[in-house]
């Protein structure tokens, strides 16, 4: 078994909520969260929907563009989480995330991705309002063994 050494992977991670999260006037159509519904709001909307590519995503980017012209006509929005990592120092390794519901790692057994991800970022598109999720990260090599897990970032997704 060959191993598969990691550099500091899931340093960065970022959720992009558009529900209020914050104390301050809730807006779903603000989406990052800086008091005002602009052109900001809209492009992080489209970079969710070009990472998630699915209708509630497609739908939601429309939404915040009426939000921008008019007044926004949703009281919550769609939630991602948004993971990225320092690649490995071992060359030509992909990687697979791996999210639970308890810290830990127990049920780290399947990954959020269907083939492994050969850059060093990922987008959970599947997250649900008010739930804590933990993450971790694994290099995989050619032969497909898996490195060990990586530190194991929390975020609250959150409840509107």
């Amino acid at each position: 078994m060959r191993k598969v050494f990691l550099a500091i992977l899931a340093a960065g991670i970022s959720l992009f909520s558009p529900a209020a999260a914050w104390a301050q006037a809730a807006n779903a159509c603000d989406v990052n969260k800086d008091g005002s519904v602009n052109v900001v709001d809209v492009q992080v909307a489209i970079n969710n929907y070009l990472n998630c590519s699915t209708t509630p995503f497609q739908t939601f980017v429309s939404q915040v563009i009426t939000g921008v012209l008019n007044s926004c006509p949703v009281s919550t929005g769609i939630h991602t989480v948004s993971l990225s990592w320092t690649a490995s120092t071992t060359s030509g390794v992909t990687y697979n995330v791996y999210r639970a519901m308890t810290s830990g790692g127990y049920n780290y057994t399947t990954p959020l991705n269907s083939t492994p991800i050969s850059g060093t970022s990922f987008t959970d598109c599947s997250v649900t309002l008010g739930q804590t999720y933990y993450y971790v990260v694994r290099a995989v090599d050619g032969s497909g063994d898996q490195s060990v897990n990586t530190n194991e970032p929390t975020v609250t997704i959150p409840s509107s």
